[in-house]
């Protein structure tokens, strides 16, 4: 865990905590220091091939982990990425999933969902593998989850939060929560991550 220390150069700081490049991670170029450097990064060169070990996102950036390397089958993560994307447009599920919760910085342009929020509102972010599976034509703005309430338990409490948004670093089961949110059900902003479960409302 490398809470407290700033980004690696060149990288910057994604609303949902973590250091890399493009433009998930420096839209708005806001905040590249006191970071969680999760995933390694680094810029691709026009005209040559990732390091060995790394694989090319599509937005033409090199790095390590399921946002690099979603279309490579060699890992159970990213074989459970594709495969939930050939299984698009699924009814919701009733039942109870449990995962880890983060905090985000919501107030950073608009959602996938298409919409403007600010820190304070109590709203979440589902992770790409659940939201993904609603997205009709690879328009997320028209994902029959967007303004979807959701109660989520965690260890301090339970709220109810409306999804505007996609978090693409969390796994499958996870929720990026605001931060009135993130506190409610975790007490404290201090942590990165909170094991929570939650239910469609």
């Amino acid at each position: 865990n490398n809470q407290g220390k700033s980004c690696p150069p060149g990288m910057c700081r994604s609303k949902w905590g973590f250091c890399g490049t493009g433009p998930e991670y420096c839209e708005g170029k806001h905040g590249s220091s006191n970071s969680i450097a999760n995933l390694q990064t680094t810029r691709k060169h026009p005209g040559k091939g990732c390091p060995a070990g790394m694989c090319r996102s599509k937005w033409g950036y090199c790095g390590k982990g399921p946002v690099y390397c979603g279309n490579t089958p060699s890992t159970s993560v990213d074989h459970k990425h594709k495969e939930d994307r050939s299984q698009s447009q699924r009814p919701i599920s009733r039942n109870t999933f449990i995962g880890e919760g983060i905090h985000y910085i919501v107030s950073v342009g608009y959602t996938a969902c298409g919409t403007m929020h600010n820190d304070n509102e109590y709203i979440a972010a589902l992770n790409a593998i659940q939201f993904d599976r609603q997205t009709p034509k690879s328009n997320p703005q028209k994902n029959s989850l967007c303004n979807k309430l959701v109660h989520v338990h965690g260890p301090n409490g339970s709220v109810t939060v409306k999804i505007v948004d996609k978090c693409r670093e969390c796994r499958y089961g996870d929720l990026a929560l605001s931060k009135v949110a993130f506190k409610k059900v975790v007490g404290i902003i201090g942590v990165d991550r909170v094991k929570i479960k939650w239910n469609w409302f």
